[in-house]
């Protein structure tokens, strides 16, 4: 509750500093963009008032935590799926090769505890174990063979909890990556932070595709709120529309993990254990037959919500 209470507080102060600049200036108390003429808004009964778009199927008020009686418009029709992803490369008829280890596959396992020690009178509910394991080495014939070509959704968070740093990180994260895949893989980018938004197409990572992506990746700028659902919900209608699809799928996350609109609920009730399987759209659940591509989740900042 003192977090609830420190975090209402902050909120209310940046609305505060954001009037006392022009005081006849209405900023969103979401992204503290203008409300001027050209927005569509909405006025909550706690008075406090938003961008249409940024507050969309919420539930309660993002700054005092408020629930409302009367939910915002339902948002613009987004259940059309793409079907603009670019064909696929052929690819020569590769040889079959055995996947064979070297050194005799031997996997190395280390831990690393978060205590190096603890007294003997002393007790712990639970401290954390960072294990790392290292598959052995395989043998030359086996490396050299080509993997699998991917398909692969980047979900980017640039709300504006990820200014800065944070996003100076994401955007390494993401051309690692970029650089890591080759001219049969394809990969698309979708950024979210009110609203998600698909940035690039599935486009085959040639050279034309990896300047192209890499562009977008430097135009990325941090700015309101955190929308992780519409965000995945985005990468599920690049994902489900695909008119050609590769050997393997898979779909990243890269985010602080503060969701401050699906799981807003929290803030004013934390005895109510947080369901996080509401951000994921029902394509992307994983079930027992393999069908649903794996989401991969990396945090950013020390104040990332691992869960």
């Amino acid at each position: 509750h003192e977090q609830n209470y420190s975090t209402f507080h902050r909120r209310r102060r940046r609305i505060q500093e954001l009037r006392m600049i022009n005081p006849m200036e209405t900023r969103c108390a979401v992204c503290h963009g203008d409300m001027g003429r050209g927005h569509a808004t909405f006025t909550a009964e706690c008075s406090h008032s938003f961008h249409l778009r940024c507050v969309h199927h919420q539930t309660a008020c993002p700054l005092c935590f408020t629930p409302w009686r009367d939910v915002p418009g339902v948002a613009p029709a987004r259940d059309l799926l793409f079907r603009d992803d670019e064909p696929l490369e052929p690819q020569p008829a590769a040889a079959a090769t055995e996947t064979t280890t070297a050194g005799g596959g031997v996997m190395s396992i280390t831990t690393h505890c978060e205590y190096p020690a603890i007294a003997k009178d002393a007790s712990r509910d639970g401290f954390a174990v960072l294990v790392h394991a290292k598959a052995p080495a395989l043998a030359p014939a086996a490396a050299k063979a080509a993997r699998a070509p991917l398909d692969l959704v980047m979900v980017l968070d640039v709300s504006g909890s990820m200014g800065g740093r944070k996003l100076a990180l994401l955007k390494q994260a993401v051309g690692f990556v970029v650089d890591k895949l080759g001219p049969h893989d394809r990969l698309s980018l979708v950024s979210f932070s009110c609203d998600a938004r698909r940035l690039t197409r599935l486009t085959r990572m040639s050279d034309a595709g990896r300047a192209s992506t890499e562009r977008t990746v430097e135009s990325l700028a941090a700015g309101g709120g955190t929308n992780i659902k519409e965000g995945l919900r985005e990468a599920a209608k690049v994902i489900d529309g695909r008119r050609y699809r590769n050997a393997v799928t898979g779909v990243i996350l890269l985010s602080d993990g503060q969701d401050n609109y699906t799981l807003s609920s929290r803030f004013y009730n934390q005895d109510v254990a947080t369901d996080y399987s509401v951000l994921v759209p029902p394509s992307l659940i994983r079930t027992g037959d393999g069908s649903s591509p794996p989401i991969h989740t990396f945090g950013f900042g020390t104040d990332h919500d691992s869960a």
